[in-house]
């Protein structure tokens, strides 16, 4: 049983020798052991963010409201989804303030497996998390290996996307991809890169994702985006184990 703090967790699974593999995940909360009530209306997938880089998987639960929840973590495996752990998680805490994340994308947020697939190799942020300051361009780079159309989109909780259009471009030179992106007030957003082939029918596909944060760097930061941390490397997972 783990216990939020500032209303947030992260739990995070290293990476064993370099191996990248794709993890699902399954929140719920329990209606029957909480003292409080959680509205059905809230889809709790948009309270959770996964966080790639080089060297692990980062889940980073916010949560909606006090309570009892569980966390179903699945993958980490070149053959399948099978299920890895399970935690129990416990907020007491006041979290009225706590907002969803601006989109919850498939492949999370960061570089992966996925953006490689899509003939995109990143140079410049390697990472899924970028600090931008309100009004300063963020120039993102990646190296091309196909021949691809590009979408860019940016996405906030409360801006229409009309407006934030208007702060979103890329450019293709050469085998080089360039993305910028500023942001319209200070807040989350996400930038979403779409791709296809060049030449094909199909739609596009989510290629990469990034979570933008800007905040006035004098603001005490708000409290749930303080977190506890919790890393776990794969291989201490197996066999299965349940904390719930």
């Amino acid at each position: 049983m783990y216990t939020s703090e500032n209303g947030v967790c992260d739990i995070g699974i290293k990476k064993t020798n370099g191996e990248e593999f794709k993890h699902l995940y399954k929140l719920y909360f329990n209606h029957q052991l909480s003292t409080t009530k959680l509205s059905e209306e809230i889809q709790l997938d948009r309270y959770v963010a996964v966080m790639n880089n080089k060297s692990a998987v980062n889940f980073r639960i916010r949560f909606p409201g006090e309570g009892i929840y569980k966390m179903e973590l699945y993958g980490g495996s070149p053959t399948g989804f099978p299920l890895i752990c399970s935690f129990r998680l416990d907020c007491n805490e006041d979290v009225s303030n706590v907002k969803p994340f601006p989109c919850n994308p498939e492949a999370g947020f960061g570089p992966n497996l996925v953006t490689t697939a899509a003939g995109l190799d990143p140079e410049s942020h390697k990472t899924g998390f970028i600090n931008i300051k309100k009004s300063k361009t963020v120039n993102i780079r990646f190296n091309l290996t196909k021949q691809v159309l590009v979408q860019t989109v940016l996405v906030h909780n409360n801006i229409k996307e009309n407006v934030l259009n208007q702060h979103v471009n890329h450019k293709i030179k050469g085998q080089e991809l360039e993305v910028n992106v500023e942001v319209p007030q200070q807040g989350e957003y996400a930038l979403q890169i779409h791709t296809k082939p060049k030449g094909s029918s199909e739609p596009f596909k989510n290629t990469c994702n990034y979570l933008l944060a800007s905040e006035d760097m004098n603001k005490k930061k708000r409290f749930y985006e303080v977190s506890l941390h919790i890393e776990l490397s794969l291989h201490l997972l197996i066999p299965l184990f349940r904390l719930i």
